[in-house]
């Protein structure tokens, strides 16, 4: 094999003696100058193929140049590193009773060592640059030090590449690990996220090649690898061989900067060639310009190179101008491919490569961030590389899950939060439209941001630049990347200034941002994380230079999301207020067997069936320190099954807007949200509800409606009268299929009350008499085929019997009480408001009244005393004739400070049987007073196990909102229905009690009962979503204590 010189540009192994930071036991993984040895520098990802047909195609597996390295290794794991098998490298160790292990992985999700969850603590001992201290005894890092993974396994090159050099490069490996080949060692690396490039040509043998990986668990990079995620270990993205030829392209950079109308582009390609020979060689680069089915576009002169021996060369060719090509955003994601030739000095070609290229121009002007000339609002996301089986191994199956249901629930940005994703991700993201905030692989929270902060500290520069130019350097040709960010959480100072310095010098194309530079020079947008919306609007209360852009808001852990409409009606009602990144894409749920006392018994379960699994989070592999359930924070769960919030988001981000003109008339304004799409790329509809019932409806074709502007138009609606509610809902579907969803999906819909308010059904009195009885206990009535009974001393209705049938299992009693979600339970909940818990239990009976309310209705009145403040409670029940009760509950409140009502409701039980739901409100997914926008109003149904939501974290859920009326039915048909009165309910029916809810940490542990919870609720404390740490429920969303409250239901029996 022919010796590969080194270039110029890599850093030179450093001399370990000089070190003074380093340790002497550990100088490679306890040094922050020490960031990697014989690594090559960082590059776009491209692969070279023999031909342009072959590199348009781009599929690395068709290079003849190309050799994956995914598959099973030889692994064996140790706890430290003292019993690592400290000479497994060498090709004569015996590794053939190791264990397998496939790669890429991570070793935990495998079964070697615990995967650790930790937010902000940093999982060994603190004491930079050092990871090898004694932490304190409970840490799962006292009796596992540094983990090593050791990993092993043999390869053999083509015989044509025996006189080309020869790279292996790992997409991805956690934390740090040393490389030998043949049992020489190549080389160190960290540094997780981004590829660690070797040339090992110098190391190979023409036969049969030994490959040894050390990789070590913690390492002095992981003080810059301190994010919100779980501490997952391994090789754990691609790695593959690459060959090429002595001169051959190193790198390129495509340029393309639009004119100031954004019609017409110049082009530029940097170039960079690397020539491996021991004499000068000439050769050149031809450039051209193709759509993506092959047409030319545009060519460049070819640049022309003499090279050096054993350096690079660059050369940028003169520019061309193309004339108004189709231009790349998120709407309209439109590609080219870039192809470029390199040939020698007679004509021939050595190498041809691709990329996928777009024409956009990116800019902040005038205090606001431009795509194309136009400010757009990035309805966004942040998003972590997560799978529930695979941890951080993330499949391309799996991204374009990710991708399909970003687009269509109106997602339109992510952030690759706080890391370089895959590389295989942007290419997605170019291709099916998605704005990308591109993150470093810094965050260093566990530092705090004070004088501790490595952003501080000029010892650790070159390891935040080192990470900042790997990142910028392989990604800088992906039109999707509209921002660079610098890192997350890990304070500011020198070293992001340097960061920011060297970004903007290497590609001042994009905007570049940090949200710890706050007001600081060294970020072009203001981009806080969790801002209120008033803080939002005192920021732009005066005009500003930068647009506020949040880099995360709308916490969504657990039961959240609330008053998501609240914030884009403040967004949209400002121009410099440009959307945000909501926190975050998937729940961090790892899957695992329920503990063994928790499986189903052998009876219940075959002993050929799969353990019964959840989701794990923190804590539940014994992993200390941990921060519980604190990583399920996701629009969707961790097998992309779409969390309830993620429907509200879908209807807040959509992007067309209907209007109510004149609804008598059939008149609406049509307003087109998005930047760079017509409406006639959709198809609109109508359709009318009479009492939650379809009706009419029709089509109104594919409106011409240009971006940003508006249109009215009139639906020839029927007529509609006062005999029921009548709801119009407007709806746009996409009019054809595209590479994101098929056609008929639909991205936007509005819906408005016509005509007839929802009135209270008005039961009809029917003929008959009610018998009636007492004892010293209870209050019986009897009519046609019923019997109710009510108890004297609590005042509730105890039995509703129909046709000798029981409905109720439980009284039907008062509730102030909501089980928290995981918003409220951080925001102490339970002991601002936890007087209410047993305040319906221990309420005082004042006076129990029964008489006659007319001819066929009997009124029972009863007055109750709760405990707070002496507050008023009353219940009336007008029992008729026809077996219907109807249930009026009042609240006055006492004197003096009375805490927020948690709810104010009532709840009963019923049989299991009844598990046929069928209701006339919003859905079809659950709903909440402070986030319902994204429920239409029509009648619903499906059975109890349907409604529940199994979040990662058992806490309230399953309630609809808007509600006129439910019933719950046996398999026969026969239940119980309960109609709203005038004002509308929420109800919410579980298969469990609100105390298993309340007691339960993991969904498993919520039992099926042999009866049903059933909550009918005037109103109930809103979820929340500001934040998971202390942030309150909008006030307009709560129950103030000193304020009366009353609402009517109406029990009838389904015969």
């Amino acid at each position: 094999m022919k010796r590969a010189p080194k270039i110029s540009c890599l850093l030179a192994a450093l001399l370990l003696t000089s070190l003074p930071a380093a340790s002497a036991d550990h100088p490679d993984l306890e040094n922050e100058q020490v960031i990697g040895r014989n690594k090559e520098p960082g590059r776009t990802t491209s692969f070279f193929h023999t031909d342009a047909v072959s590199a348009v195609q781009n599929d690395p597996t068709q290079s003849p140049w190309f050799q994956s390295l995914n598959g099973t290794w030889k692994f064996n794991w140790a706890p430290n590193p003292d019993s690592r098998p400290a000479t497994f490298y060498q090709p004569d160790f015996d590794v053939s009773s190791w264990d397998d292990i496939p790669v890429p992985s991570n070793w935990q999700m495998k079964g070697y060592g615990v995967p650790l969850y930790s937010n902000i603590p940093y999982p060994f001992k603190k004491d930079p640059p050092r990871v090898m201290g004694e932490p304190p005894k409970e840490f799962t890092s006292y009796a596992q030090r540094n983990p090593v993974g050791s990993y092993r396994r043999t390869f053999t090159v083509p015989k044509d590449w025996l006189n080309r050099q020869v790279f292996i490069q790992f997409d991805g490996v956690d934390s740090a690990f040393y490389l030998w080949i043949n049992g020489k060692q190549v080389g160190y690396s960290q540094g997780s996220r981004t590829p660690a490039l070797f040339n090992v040509t110098e190391y190979l043998a023409p036969s049969e090649n030994t490959l040894a990986v050390e990789v070590y668990r913690y390492c002095d990079g992981s003080y810059l690898e301190d994010q919100d995620f779980w501490r997952l270990s391994g090789i754990f993205r691609n790695v593959y061989l690459w060959s090429a030829a002595d001169l051959h392209l190193r790198d390129f950079f495509f340029h393309a900067e639009l004119d100031d109308a954004c019609c017409d582009a110049k082009v530029t390609v940097d170039l960079e060639v690397m020539n491996y020979a021991d004499q000068p060689r000439k050769c050149s680069v031809e450039t051209s310009i193709l759509t993506l089915d092959g047409k030319p576009v545009a060519e460049f002169a070819p640049a022309k190179f003499t090279v050096p021996a054993n350096v690079t060369a660059q050369r940028t060719p003169a520019p061309v101008v193309v004339k108004n090509p189709a231009k790349w955003t998120a709407e309209t994601p439109n590609l080219y491919k870039l192809v470029l030739a390199l040939k020698d000095e007679a004509g021939k070609t050595i190498a041809v490569t691709s990329h996928d290229v777009g024409f956009r121009k990116v800019e902040v002007r005038d205090g606001q961030l431009l795509v194309n000339g136009k400010a757009v609002d990035l309805k966004g996301v942040n998003r972590h590389e997560h799978h529930p089986t695979e941890g951080h191994t993330v499949s391309v199956e799996s991204m374009i899950e990710d991708v399909l249901l970003m687009k269509r629930f109106n997602i339109n940005a992510v952030r690759t939060s706080h890391y370089p994703n895959d590389p295989q991700w942007y290419a997605l993201c170019d291709k099916y439209g998605l704005y990308v905030i591109d993150e470093a692989n810094i965050e260093s929270h566990g530092m705090g941001y004070g004088p501790e902060s490595l952003a501080k500290n000029p010892a650790w520069k070159e390891a935040h630049l080192d990470r900042t130019r790997r990142m910028v350097e392989r990604d800088k040709n992906h039109p999707s990347i509209i921002i660079w960010s610098l890192g997350n959480e890990a304070g500011n100072g020198v070293n992001f200034e340097a960061t920011y310095d060297w970004t903007k010098q290497r590609d001042p194309s994009r905007p570049v941002q940090y949200e710890r530079a706050e007001f600081d020079r060294n970020t072009d947008i203001f981009c806080p994380m969790y801002a209120t919306i008033q803080r939002m609007l005192d920021y732009v209360s005066k005009p500003q230079d930068r647009p506020l852009i949040q880099c995360e808001y709308a916490h969504a852990m657990g039961n959240s999301v609330g008053n998501l409409q609240d914030y884009w009606d403040a967004i949209e009602s400002n121009r410099q207020l440009q959307g945000g990144f909501i926190w975050d894409w998937v729940d961090q749920g790892l899957l695992a067997n329920v503990p063994d006392a928790d499986q189903p018994k052998t009876s219940e379960q075959n002993s050929s069936s799969k353990p019964k699994q959840f989701f794990a989070y923190g804590g539940d592999f014994g992993d200390i320190p941990n921060d519980g359930n604190f990583c399920c924070n996701g629009l969707v769960q961790p097998d992309r099954v779409p969390n309830p919030h993620l429907y509200e988001v879908r209807k807040v981000y959509q992007s067309v807007k209907v209007s109510p003109v004149d609804l008598a008339a059939g008149k609406v304004e049509v307003a087109n949200k998005y930047y760079f799409t017509n409406l006639d790329r959709f198809e609109a509809s109508w359709l009318l509800r009479k009492d939650g019932r379809e009706v009419a409806g029709g089509k109104l074709g594919r409106l011409d409606v240009a971006p940003r502007e508006s249109k009215q138009l009139t639906i020839d609606l029927p007529k509609t009268g006062a005999d029921g509610a009548y709801l119009l809902t407007v709806a746009f579907a996409l009019a054809e299929d595209t590479n994101w969803a098929p056609a008929g999906h639909r991205v936007a819909w509005d819906q408005f009350e016509l005509s007839g308010s929802r009135r209270p059904t008005r039961t009809a009195e029917s003929k008959g008499r009610l018998g009636l009885s007492q004892d010293d206990d209870s209050f019986t009535i009897k009519g046609n085929g019923f019997v109710v009974l009510f108890s004297k001393k609590s005042g509730e209705l105890v039995s509703y019997k129909v046709g000798g049938r029981e409905l109720l299992a439980a009284p039907l009693a008062p509730n102030f009480w909501k089980v928290p979600n995981d918003n409220q339970y951080r925001n102490n909940y339970l002991s601002r408001l936890g007087d209410w818990r047993n305040a319906a239990a221990e309420r005082r009976v004042n006076s129990f009244e029964a008489k006659p309310a007319s001819d066929n209705v009997f009124l029972i009145a009863v007055e109750s005393t709760l405990p707070l403040a002496n507050s008023t409670y009353r219940t009336r029940y007008l029992v008729r004739t026809d077996g219907s009760i109807t249930v009026t509950a009042q609240y006055e409140p006492g004197e003096g400070k009375i805490p927020l009502l948690p709810k104010f409701g009532m709840t009963t039980s019923l049989s299991a049987e009844f598990e046929h739901v069928a209701w006339y409100g919003r859905g079809p997914q659950e709903t909440y007073w402070d986030r319902k926008t994204g429920g239409e109003i029509a009648v619903y149904k499906g059975l109890v196990e349907e409604l529940i939501h199994p979040y990662c974290r058992a806490q309230d859920n399953a309630n609809r909102s808007d509600v006129r009326w439910v019933t719950l039915t046996n398999a026969d048909g026969k239940g119980l229905r309960i109609t709203a009165g005038k004002e509308l309910i929420n109800f919410a029916v579980w298969p469990y009690t609100a105390a298993d809810l309340e007691a339960a940490t993991h969904d498993y542990q919520l039992p099926r009962r042999d009866t049903l919870t059933l909550n009918v609720d005037l109103q109930l404390h809103g979820v929340g979503g500001d934040n998971s740490w202390g942030a309150r429920t909008h006030p307009q969303y709560t129950l103030p204590g000193d304020q009366p409250y009353e609402y009517s239901i109406t029990l009838t029996p389904v015969k």
